[in-house]
């Protein structure tokens, strides 16, 4: 996810950053909730950003999409606060590739565990925002997650072209059905007189021929 997609609200954090100096400077104090570094606040949001990934491979339904967008309010909040500390491209953009390569190669407990943890510490940063900053990231993130569902309903009605239905094969006579002969013929009607087996005289190939 290029950084770029996830501060598509950098024209209004002037606004943003104007509010949080006027009520006082230092947004978060030190004995409140620690303050993540560039690198945490990244690894966090690369998480959060798997997460949704895996999250589109399941069925489309509410409780799925309602998850996706949890997802990327908690992700959303790590980005704003990277970026209230100063963070920009092309520096954001570099670590948080860097944050999704790492998160591949993670376990699945590992990234349990990481998820628990960034979850519990976004949702104690987004607390400690003020009301415009909470409208911002949600927001955001909202609409971010309504261009994904777009997407994919936009995907699902690509239906494929329809399949030209087939002449089902008849199975040839069998062998030894098409060979059967009489245990005894006629005594007034000679070997040499029998009719032809109507099963012998096609092929298998020119009845399909006929079908078709």
């Amino acid at each position: 996810m290029h950084i770029d997609r996830l501060l598509a609200f950098v024209p209004v954090l002037g606004a943003w950053v104007l509010l949080a100096v006027s009520s006082g400077g230092a947004w978060a104090a030190p004995d409140e909730v620690r303050q993540p570094t560039h690198q945490e606040a990244s690894d966090c949001a690369a998480a959060f950003e798997g997460r949704i990934l895996q999250r589109r491979t399941e069925p489309r339904t509410d409780t799925r999409n309602q998850a996706i967008l949890r997802d990327a309010e908690l992700g959303f909040t790590f980005v704003a606060v990277a970026y209230k500390q100063g963070l920009r491209n092309p520096e954001a953009d570099q670590m948080l590739k860097a944050s999704e390569k790492r998160w591949a190669t993670l376990t699945e407990a590992e990234r349990r565990k990481r998820l628990a943890q960034c979850s519990t510490w976004s949702q104690q940063l987004f607390d400690e925002f003020n009301g415009f900053e909470r409208y911002l990231v949600q927001n955001r993130a909202q609409a971010r997650v309504d261009r994904l569902l777009k997407k994919e309903a936009a995907a699902a009605t690509v239906r494929p072209s329809a399949v030209k239905p087939t002449v089902p094969a008849v199975a040839p006579a069998s062998a030894a059905s098409a060979s059967a002969v009489p245990a005894s013929a006629p005594p007034s009607a000679p070997a040499s007189s029998a009719l032809p087996d109507p099963a012998a005289s096609h092929s298998p190939s020119s009845a399909a021929s006929e079908l078709n």
